[in-house]
């Protein structure tokens, strides 16, 4: 269980996800490339596995293997594009959040900010206004 401001959420592991993770996140906290047995043997992951997963991420560009050709993997290219795009997207909240902040203090409405993403907007970012307006009616009550 993993908990997130008092409240307590389940968590399905997904142990061919949490093992990728793993390895992800122990080459990059290494000085150095890292070997299938290095992290079979630090991880306690069966080696087979770890082979099938390091060829999958070096398929998708997460790791890479090192140019000498000796069996060590560095954190690859994908790394790095993750990492743009969150760049990109705290810039872009930092650029736009004045302007939010300013519309919706003149439209009294909340301004939201979103981005695309697997053709849906996520919003990433929303400014209040100074005064918003509140609706409270009741309950299962007819307005007329």
């Amino acid at each position: 269980m993993i908990s997130g401001n008092d409240t307590e959420k389940a968590v399905t592991t997904i142990p061919a996800v949490a093992k990728a993770l793993d390895i992800l996140e122990y080459i990059a906290q290494r000085e150095s490339a890292a070997s299938a047995k290095d992290i079979a043997t630090n991880l306690d992951i069966p080696i087979a596995t770890v082979y099938r997963t390091i060829k999958y991420l070096c398929w998708r560009n997460y790791l890479k293997e090192t140019n000498n050709g000796d069996g060590r993997y560095i954190l690859g290219s994908q790394i790095i594009s993750l990492a743009h795009q969150l760049t990109l997207q705290r810039d872009l909240i930092h650029l736009a959040k004045p302007f939010m902040r300013e519309l919706a203090a003149k439209s009294n409405q909340t301004a939201q900010l979103g981005i695309l993403q697997n053709h849906q907007v996520m919003y990433i970012e929303q400014a209040l206004p100074t005064q918003p307006v509140n609706i409270i009616a009741a309950l299962r009550t007819g307005i007329p």
